[in-house]
């Protein structure tokens, strides 16, 4: 019921604070192209409405001064660049979810909570007033709903939770558009960041061919592995890595379950380990794996063909510029321990 009153009073309290002489809501000036979530009209089988990606043209008002971002690539972004650059004088961002970022610049009290980075406050959107709001994979569902109830906001989707160039080009393109006195910033950025993960996948497949590695995430004492097909599809697809075992590779966000008994019968040449449980700030059970008898006899590891993710920029931030340049890091550590064995 709560729910329902604010998708209602939300469209009349704004008319009434334009016409009361309160923040203005600028009109439309451009366009964006962008896949975002809409509703199929169907349920699955718990009866939770079913959404899938469509290609979309949405209307934007260009520089933004209220902005709401439920993306914390575009936090990253934003701070990479200079946040004052983008002349955004209100900014709402889930407040108790940046601490997990390794953003420090927006835990300033100036920034306004407006939800969590999985649900949106309608209410403190109401107060903002936003004329951008800003989703990635985990709010992506509201894109609708948001847009409904909100009108004369363009909403920006920023989606990249299976991470891949493409995507990060993508949106990129569109933040120019919104914001154009930093387009050529935000473009000559990617490419530079686009050049080296070239870089890395022209050695990789000129070098590595036949050599077959795993990407294995850990949540505390439990394994999964995850193929080209998974969440971190980028490692093998844009930068070249071959998969040691394409027989477990599943679409799946959180991968497959696995135990050592399956790491050993694949023996990979080279091991990518990525701490779910550090990442989110539970204890991280990634010691006793890698003292675990059983994994010191794997051939990655008695190779130093081991690398060990940033958590938080494969599993939170994923798709900002200081993220992507953590992973081009990392995939050019797994690189050079291959190359200098």
């Amino acid at each position: 019921m709560k729910k329902l009153f604010i998708l209602l009073i939300v469209p009349i309290i704004l008319l009434s604070l334009m016409a009361c002489g309160g923040p203005q809501m600028r009109p439309f000036d451009a366009t964006i192209n962008q896949y975002v979530m809409r509703s199929t009209g169907q349920t699955d089988a718990a009866g939770q409405a079913l959404f899938a990606r469509q290609l979309t043209t949405t209307n934007v008002v260009t520089n933004p001064t209220r902005v709401a971002t439920f993306s914390v690539a575009a936090l990253d972004i934003f701070e990479d660049l200079g946040f004052d650059n983008f002349n955004i004088n209100l900014l709402g961002i889930p407040r108790a979810s940046i601490p997990l970022t390794g953003l420090t610049y927006f835990e300033a009290d100036q920034f306004i909570n407006v939800g969590t980075l999985h649900i949106p406050s309608f209410e403190d959107l109401l107060l903002l007033n936003p004329e951008l709001i800003i989703l990635d994979g985990r709010t992506a569902n509201f894109f609708e709903e948001l847009q409904s109830t909100f009108p004369f906001a363009g909403i920006l989707d920023m989606s990249n939770t299976t991470f891949s160039f493409e995507s990060l080009e993508r949106h990129v393109y569109n933040l120019g558009v919104i914001f154009p006195p930093m387009a050529s910033v935000l473009n000559e950025r990617v490419m530079v960041l686009s050049t080296q993960h070239q870089a890395i996948f022209t050695q990789v497949t000129n070098l590595l061919d036949g050599m077959g590695i795993l990407v294995v995430m850990n949540n505390g004492a439990n394994l999964s592995v995850f193929g080209p097909s998974a969440r971190f599809q980028t490692i093998f697809h844009d930068f070249g890595f071959q998969s040691a075992d394409n027989q477990h590779d599943q679409a799946a966000t959180h991968g497959v379950r696995i135990d050592f008994e399956y790491l050993n019968s694949i023996n990979p040449d080279g091991l990518i380990l990525i701490d779910r449980a550090a990442a989110i700030g539970d204890e991280s059970g990634l010691q006793s794996i890698m003292t675990d008898p059983q994994f010191i006899q794997l051939r990655a590891y008695q190779n130093n063909r081991i690398v060990i993710l940033n958590p938080t920029a494969w599993y939170i931030t994923t798709g900002g510029f200081i993220a992507t340049s953590n992973m081009i890091a990392d995939m050019n550590a797994l690189l050079q321990a291959f190359i200098g064995a």
